[in-house]
């Protein structure tokens, strides 16, 4: 599950924008399951249980969060604690490296991290997703670089024809009838949803990116090996 560090001032701006398309990508995002946006004034005690219970934490930066949220820098330090058993996604939103010091800094240096605007949200969320996406399998003894998509016509389709790459992929999920049973791999992620937005988007003959192959790449892999 995804535990989201924000400030409640870069909620609508930013953050809520962005969680939609993780959202969309099928991820389970923390606050979602309890009915709470963090950095609303509660006890404080269930962030920390959220921060315990979340492989995966994503940290939107921002003056806002690290100067101006008294519960989004105690987040900061209860994360910090528990960095080295965490997957950890910072984004930058209206700063810069040189805008922090400390272990904010220490921790955006240290990790690879993603300046955000109102212009990249979606490109920002399918790198964050592809990360967590290879992070999966990597706890599960498997080597994104080495694998290869278990079908022969695939490997036959020109490069630039990203479309009809992930017409195949959809078509190797409905061979192994992944759409006909309950999928879910480690509470982190639901097959269902991201791949019916992948089926929206090819009915609606919208564009894709390079990125939703390589997501829809990681995913079929993920699905072959652990399914």
């Amino acid at each position: 599950m995804l535990f989201v560090c924000l400030s409640s001032l870069d909620r609508e701006k930013i953050v809520k924008p962005l969680l939609y398309h993780l959202y969309t990508f099928g991820f389970n995002i923390w606050y979602d399951h309890k009915k709470l946006f963090l950095s609303d004034t509660i006890d404080f005690d269930v962030y920390i249980k959220g921060i315990e219970e979340c492989s995966d934490i994503l940290i939107v930066y921002s003056k806002n969060l690290t100067k101006n949220s008294k519960c989004g820098r105690k987040e900061l330090d209860v994360i910090y604690k528990l960095k080295n058993s965490k997957n950890i996604y910072p984004v930058m939103f209206e700063t810069e490296l040189n805008d922090y010091n400390g272990e904010d800094k220490e921790l955006l240096s240290n990790t690879i991290h993603y300046k955000i605007n109102n212009k990249n949200i979606y490109q920002v969320a399918i790198q964050i997703a592809i990360k967590i996406v290879k992070n999966l399998l990597h706890n599960f003894g498997i080597n994104d670089d080495s694998i290869t998509i278990p079908m022969k016509i695939y490997g036959n389709i020109p490069p630039f024809n990203l479309r009809e790459k992930i017409i195949s992929l959809l078509t190797l999920f409905e061979t192994r009838q992944i759409l006909k049973i309950e999928f879910n791999i480690c509470n982190e992620l639901n097959i269902h949803t991201i791949l019916q937005y992948y089926y929206s988007l090819i009915k609606l003959k919208c564009r894709v990116s390079e990125n939703d192959v390589k997501l829809l790449e990681l995913l079929t892999i993920l699905v072959v090996h652990c399914g």
